[in-house]
């Protein structure tokens, strides 16, 4: 982007451009900070005073989580050795603890909203536990927290109830996954209909799936930086991918009801 803003825009439209990066940045701040106050005071602080939590508390309780929350980034971004660190353990080791629950949902029957909230959180402890650690490679920090988050799944959906027979026999009829759900698919008398696509033609979905988005994203990038060979191949890919798609995919979905 940097290159991109020197190199080929003129000095007032680049001026326009980085206003509008700017304003961009700043109302996902603004956003972020709101959401992350909003999350402490009502998912955690108002249960916690249950019907004593008068609306002119919360909105004093609010104000100093929006305070919290600024200092404690401010602070972060003061420990971390570059945006490229900070963006990678987000991304690479705080996303690890959301990689085990959000599979298991999907192929495990038996995951319930406790094993859920347990995974995320054994994730998200061992992950915020990180910076203040010797520093480890990533291929020894990642598989880590994804083992800590299965076991947090786990043991958290043993120890609790699992959900609903009607919830899951309504979600199993409707998502038709594969996997581990052979307790619902014997009860929803489906075993003959397992599901509207298998494991292999899943895969092969996905990877045209994730190339058409790819060159999606590529093509513009390309393009704005006048490389048209590229900008053009990565276009002519992606809608190579979204046509296989429309056979391995589109034309094999269920009929609407």
């Amino acid at each position: 982007m940097p290159i991109v803003l020197k190199r080929f825009l003129s000095p007032g439209l680049r001026g326009l451009v980085i206003a509008g990066l700017l304003a961009a940045f700043i109302s996902t701040f603004g956003a972020t900070v709101n959401a992350a106050a909003s999350y402490i005071v009502r998912d955690l602080w108002q249960p916690l005073l249950g019907e004593k939590a008068e609306q002119k508390h919360l909105i004093r309780a609010s104000y100093a989580a929006t305070l919290g929350v600024v200092v404690a980034g401010s602070l972060i971004g003061l420990t971390v050795q570059s945006i490229g660190h900070i963006f990678s353990w987000i991304m690479m080791e705080l996303g690890a603890a959301f990689v085990i629950p959000n599979v298991l949902r999907w192929y495990w029957w038996r995951l319930n909203g406790w094993g859920y909230a347990a995974g995320t959180l054994a994730g998200l402890a061992g992950a915020i536990a990180l910076p203040v650690l010797p520093p480890l490679p990533l291929y020894v920090t990642f598989p880590a927290i994804c083992g800590i988050s299965l076991v947090g799944c786990i043991g958290g959906t043993l120890l609790t109830r699992p959900t609903s027979e009607s919830v899951l026999l309504k979600f199993y009829r409707d998502v038709r996954p594969f996997g581990f759900w052979g307790p619902i698919r014997n009860v929803a008398a489906l075993a003959g209909d397992d599901a509207s696509e298998g494991m292999s033609l899943a895969v092969v979905n996905v990877v045209l799936g994730a190339t058409a988005i790819l060159g999606l994203y590529l093509a513009p990038m390309y393009l704005v930086g006048h490389w048209h060979s590229l900008a053009a191949g990565w276009l002519l890919l992606a809608m190579a991918a979204a046509f296989g798609m429309y056979f391995t995919w589109y034309r094999r979905l269920p009929e609407a009801d």
